[in-house]
C-alpha cells in the first residue's frame, strides 16, 4: 500500500529567491497518502533563499516533514543532493531542483507505480517544460516509446544510456539502490545527471514508467550555471565522463555503451563547442588525458579514433576538406559496429 511507503524529497538550494517560495508550495500541495518527507539543503547561497524557506516551512501545518541542512560553504548541487540522500530515510529519493516544480499529484502517481512494480529501482516520470522543443524532446516518457515496466537488464541500461530522460529530476529513485551501489553524485562536476546514469546503467536491474506528467521543467532561468559563456568547466566535464565509460567499458549494455559514445563524442567534438571554451589549455590537457585513456582501454577503435580525432588542432578537424571525409567514415564504422554487435 502507498500509505506505508515513505518518500524523500530532496531540494538544494542555492541563490534562487525568485522561484523557491513556488518550488516548495508545490511540495506542500501534493496528495501523496504515506509518509514524505522534504530535506531542503541550504547550500549558502547570497541571496534570500533561506529567508523564504524558513517562513514557508514555519508557518506549514501540514503532514510533510519538513528539514533543513546547511552546508558550511558553498559546496555545489552534487553535493547538496548527496547530502540529502544521506539524511533521507524514505524508501524512495525524488530530487526537486529549486527553480522547478513537481506538478499536482506527482509523488501519489509516481508511487503508485512503485508499489505496483515493488522493489523497482528507478521510476521514470513524464515531463513538462517552460519552453519545449525539439532539442527538450528527451526529457518526455510516453506509453508508445516506453513499456509500464522492464526487469530485462540490458535493456535498462541501453535505454538509461540512450532514451529514459537523463536528468535525476522526475523519478522516484529507490534510495537503497543509490546507497548500496554507491551511486552519488560527482562533486566539483557539471553535467553531474549525466555522469549518476553512466554509473547507474551498470548497475539498475529494473525501470517502470509514470506517464502522467509529474514534473515542471524550468529551461528559461538565465542565471543557471548551464547559461555561462565559457564552457570549460562543461567541456572538462563531458570530457570527465565520456572517460568514465571508457574506463568502465563493458560493464553494461555494449550497444547502450556505444550508442552514448557515439553521441557524445560527436557532440563534444563540434568546432563550436571549442570555441565557447575560455581556458583552453586546460581543455587540451583534459582531452589528451582521455586520449592516453582511450589507448589503454579496450574500446573499438572507431572510438579511439574519434578521441583523437578531437585533439586535431580545429583549423584542420572542421575544415571543408577534413570534416566531411570524418563524417562519413565514423557514420559508416558505427553502423558496421552496431550491426556486428
Amino acid at each position: 500500500m502507498t500509505d506505508q511507503m515513505k518518500i524523500s524529497i530532496i531540494v538544494p538550494v542555492y541563490n534562487v529567491e525568485r522561484y523557491i517560495e513556488e518550488c516548495l508550495k508545490s511540495v506542500m500541495e501534493q496528495n501523496f497518502g504515506g509518509a514524505l518527507e522534504c530535506i531542503v539543503v541550504d547550500d549558502c547561497g547570497s541571496d534570500s533563499s533561506m529567508a523564504v524557506v524558513e517562513r514557508l516551512t514555519g508557518a506549514y501545518t501540514g503532514p510533510i516533514e519538513f528539514r533543513i541542512i546547511s552546508h558550511d560553504r558553498n559546496r555545489g548541487l552534487s553535493a547538496a543532493r548527496n547530502s540529502g540522500i544521506r539524511a533521507a530515510s524514505g524508501d524512495y529519493v525524488s530530487f526537486l531542483d529549486s527553480d522547478d516544480r513537481l506538478l499536482p499529484g506527482a509523488i501519489a502517481a509516481m508511487a503508485v507505480v512503485a508499489e505496483k512494480f515493488s522493489g523497482v529501482d528507478i521510476v521514470q516520470g513524464d515531463m513538462w517544460l517552460k519552453n519545449p522543443t525539439r532539442f527538450m524532446d528527451f526529457l518526455c516518457v510516453s506509453p508508445v516509446l516506453f513499456p509500464e515496466y522492464s526487469d530485462d537488464r540490458a535493456w535498462c541500461s541501453r535505454s538509461l544510456l540512450t532514451e529514459i530522460p537523463m536528468t535525476a529530476c522526475g523519478k522516484l529513485i529507490r534510495r537503497e539502490f543509490i546507497t548500496g551501489n554507491d551511486l552519488y553524485f560527482c562533486e566539483g562536476l557539471l553535467h553531474e545527471d549525466d555522469m549518476w546514469r553512466v554509473c547507474a546503467a551498470r548497475q539498475v536491474r529494473s525501470v517502470a514508467f509514470c506517464f502522467t506528467p509529474v514534473y515542471f521543467y524550468r529551461n528559461d532561468n538565465a542565471d543557471s550555471i548551464i547559461h555561462r559563456k565559457d564552457k570549460t568547466l562543461s567541456f572538462v566535464s563531458r570530457l570527465k565522463i565520456i572517460g568514465n565509460m571508457v574506463d568502465g567499458f563493458g560493464q553494461s549494455d555494449y550497444r547502450g555503451e556505444c550508442r552514448y559514445l557515439f553521441d557524445a563524442l560527436q557532440f563534444a567534438g563540434k568546432a563550436q563547442v571549442w570555441e565557447c571554451i575560455g581556458d583552453k589549455a586546460l581543455a587540451g590537457a583534459e582531452l589528451r588525458r582521455l586520449d592516453r585513456m582511450a589507448r589503454k582501454s579496450r574500446l573499438p577503435g572507431l572510438f579511439r579514433f574519434m578521441i583523437r580525432y578531437m585533439t586535431l588542432p580545429v583549423r584542420i578537424g572542421d575544415s571543408m576538406f577534413v570534416r566531411p571525409f570524418y563524417l562519413s567514415f565514423i557514420n559508416r564504422s558505427f553502423n558496421k559496429l552496431m550491426a556486428e554487435g
